[in-house]
């Protein structure tokens, strides 16, 4: 029983997504100039490609269920440190500033559910 719910916590049920090796390869040449070591110009790009997957993942859903125009406001929100003016973002999207402020919030959830997927 202790090793099956230690299974569950490492995410046993979860579906593995290889991460292509051309693109990950493609960042590293790209940060290989800088003054981070190898590794940890390999790590930053793999990153770089796993959020950019995910943002890929989360547009294409939006696109499936027809919420195009409204996503296109909300990603530049996902890590947002408090600069950017949301109330302009909302008008922009044609939505109240309380209905933006909920589908940031969801978004955000999905986000990580994506993520840690």
């Amino acid at each position: 029983m202790r090793r099956h719910d230690s299974r569950q916590k490492r995410g046993a049920d979860q579906a593995v997504r290889a991460l292509d090796h051309a693109e990950v390869l493609a960042e590293v040449q790209g940060l290989a100039s800088s003054h981070l070591s190898p590794d940890e110009a390999f790590d930053r790009a793999w990153i770089a490609v796993l959020l950019r997957r995910v943002l890929d993942l989360l547009t294409h859903q939006y696109q499936g269920a027809g919420k195009e125009e409204e996503f296109i406001a909300l990603p530049p929100f996902l890590l947002d440190d408090g600069c950017l003016d949301q109330t302009k973002a909302a008008a922009q999207a044609n939505m109240t500033i309380a209905r933006f402020r909920v589908q940031l919030h969801r978004l955000r959830g999905r986000y990580r559910q994506t993520l840690r997927q």
